[in-house]
């Protein structure tokens, strides 16, 4: 399908002034791609620029295989040629990219929410319902509030339009800074390390186990959450946008989560 701002002469880049909607396109399709942490308003600002960086070196560099398995397709074989730096600025030939990659079946969308007020709300009372747990009740309400602000999806606001799955980033590749090198989905910021994610994730469990502080981990069990794909080695719990937060020498199980959106 042809992308709304995919157009000859199109420069796309970081600008003041009122809401552009080719703007608020992209940063539509750049969280269906999980580019962009958050925001859908019309406004090129630094997010919009770093997650157009983000797409640029992974259409420049990402392979098909992460340390936790593969992704369904590499990222790389739809630059043919296309794109050949990381400037954070979109042309027709990145637009025609991020169209590729949009039309091919291969590639899941992220997850959005007809009602995430609903849909948060709901997460967070499954939590509060489950029994048998090895940690306390709110030690586990405070991770989920660490890792995500206790949201699943985000709610629009004003003439922000974003719904989507809560997305966190990290950039942990010194001689990368724009790389992308992990991913947290959902409320617990479940994480994958390559993308895009298999479809079968999803739905699968999912594991929280913060670092202790020799630097091993502890497993109490497994999780299953919808739309929070991918199973977390062990690290530290992180914040909603993706950054190192504290230490912890406890881990945490969760069991049957599922949210609906």
């Amino acid at each position: 399908m042809i992308r709304p701002y995919r157009r000859p002469g199109l420069q796309l880049q970081p600008r003041s002034g009122p809401p552009d909607p080719l703007v608020k396109a992209l940063q539509e399709d750049l969280r269906s791609l999980g580019d962009l942490r958050a925001d859908i308003d019309g406004e090129f600002g630094a997010g919009t620029s770093s997650a157009v960086r983000a797409l640029q070196c992974d259409l420049l560099n990402a392979g098909q295989h992460g340390r936790d398995g593969d992704a369904p397709v590499a990222l790389r074989t739809f630059n043919q040629g296309r794109v050949s730096g990381v400037t954070g600025i979109v042309d027709e030939r990145l637009a025609a990219c991020i169209e590729d990659v949009l039309d091919d079946h291969r590639v899941p969308v992220l997850p959005r929410a007809a009602d995430p007020v609903h849909a948060n709300a709901d997460a967070l009372a499954r939590i509060q319902q489950l029994t048998g747990l090895p940690v306390p009740r709110a030690f586990l309400l405070a991770i989920f509030l660490q890792e995500s602000g206790g949201m699943h999806y985000r709610v629009p606001n004003g003439g922000n339009d974003d719904d989507f799955i809560v997305v966190g980033l990290d950039r942990n590749d010194p001689g990368h800074p724009d790389h992308v090198t992990s991913r947290g989905y959902g409320i617990g910021q479940y994480t994958l390390f390559h993308n895009p994610r298999p479809p079968t994730r999803s739905r699968r469990s999912c594991r929280t186990q913060p670092r202790t502080r020799s630097g091993r981990s502890r497993s109490c069990g497994a999780s299953t959450i919808s739309s929070s794909p991918g199973r977390r080695p062990a690290r530290r719990p992180t914040t909603g946008g993706g950054q190192r937060r504290g230490r912890s020498s406890r881990s945490v199980s969760m069991s049957a989560i599922t949210t609906s959106g």
